[in-house]
């Protein structure tokens, strides 16, 4: 089974470079990746990956760092 992730960049800020690097690099592992663009409010990321049915999320913040959370379908009414 095919993981799948959403990836998405929170904020305002709109320099994705990194968030694209790991996109292609889950891409080049094998990953499914859902890709959500930029200037995403937390709300919206996490609808989409509701969406989406996805394993993980991947959001690149605008203070550079980057936080993966991972969960298996732990939100309400899933």
């Amino acid at each position: 089974m095919t993981a799948r992730v959403l990836t998405a960049k929170v904020g305002l800020d709109g320099h994705d470079r990194g968030v694209k690097v790991v996109s292609r690099a889950l891409r080049d592992a094998g990953v499914e990746v859902i890709y959500a663009g930029l200037r995403q409010t937390p709300e919206m990321v996490v609808e989409a990956a509701i969406q989406e049915d996805v394993d993980a999320i991947g959001v690149s913040l605008h203070s550079a760092s980057s936080a993966v959370a991972s969960s298996r379908k732990t939100m309400p009414g899933s």
